[in-house]
């Protein structure tokens, strides 16, 4: 089972902010988009070896409904008016993951979003 993430914003993701958040915590990742572009991937490509994934987004959703989201994820701390997006994101249990972690984390500084991080506790 992989770890679970996720980011609440005002604005949705986009690859150039993926690509930005992967490339200040590991410029060696590059990305890949999955299930006809529903989600994006930053993989690991060693040459001779088979890629990595170290982090999967899917595509941001915009919410109508607040309240259906603070009863998954508590309140929302984003202005009342303003736009609400949700992203989830995956990534593995052990070093390839911890990678994904500080990404997601680095996507929640650049989008100003609020970063959950299912540890597993």
């Amino acid at each position: 089972m992989p770890r679970e993430m996720s980011l609440t914003s005002t604005r949705p993701l986009t690859l150039e902010t993926l690509v930005a958040a992967g490339a200040a915590v590991d410029g060696s990742l590059v990305p890949r988009s999955l299930f006809e572009g529903w989600a994006l991937q930053l993989v690991r490509a060693e040459p001779g070896e088979p890629a990595v994934a170290v982090l999967t987004v899917e595509l941001s959703r915009q919410i109508a409904d607040r309240g259906d989201l603070e009863r998954l994820t508590g309140p929302v701390p984003i202005p009342l008016g303003a736009e609400v997006w949700f992203t989830e994101a995956t990534a593995p249990w052990g070093p390839a993951g911890e990678t994904g972690v500080a990404i997601v984390r680095q996507l929640g500084a650049l989008l100003g979003a609020r970063v959950i991080v299912e540890d597993g506790t």
